[in-house]
């Protein structure tokens, strides 16, 4: 059976795929929530820094730049540092479903 060696690039991008979907899954049920927040944030770091940093700052608001900047990464990455410090808190899924259990349980 011939199959084609994988290469690089589909690599890469299994890895961002693994990144992006795991990420946001555990984020989004706080197992390991942190962690997950982590893969986001790498990602989009990496990606900052591969792509778009020689676009400069800003985003492409006018379509006068050869491509967009990093101005939109950077905001991911401190959301994702945030998340990663403080927690999901009171409004993660969850706190929500645990507290709706203890109700049921008193």
């Amino acid at each position: 059976m011939n199959r084609p060696t994988p290469t690089p690039v589909a690599h890469e991008r299994g890895i961002v795929l693994d990144g992006w979907l795991g990420g946001g899954a555990s984020s989004a049920v706080r197992e390991q929530g942190e962690t997950g927040t982590f893969g986001i944030g790498v990602t989009i770091g990496v990606a900052a820094l591969m792509v778009h940093v020689k676009n400069g700052f800003f985003m492409n608001w006018f379509g006068t730049q050869a491509g967009e900047g990093y101005e939109y990464h950077l905001l991911v990455v401190g959301m994702a540092l945030a998340l990663i410090i403080a927690g999901g808190g009171r409004w993660s899924l969850d706190s929500l479903i645990s507290n709706n259990i203890k109700r049921r349980q008193s």
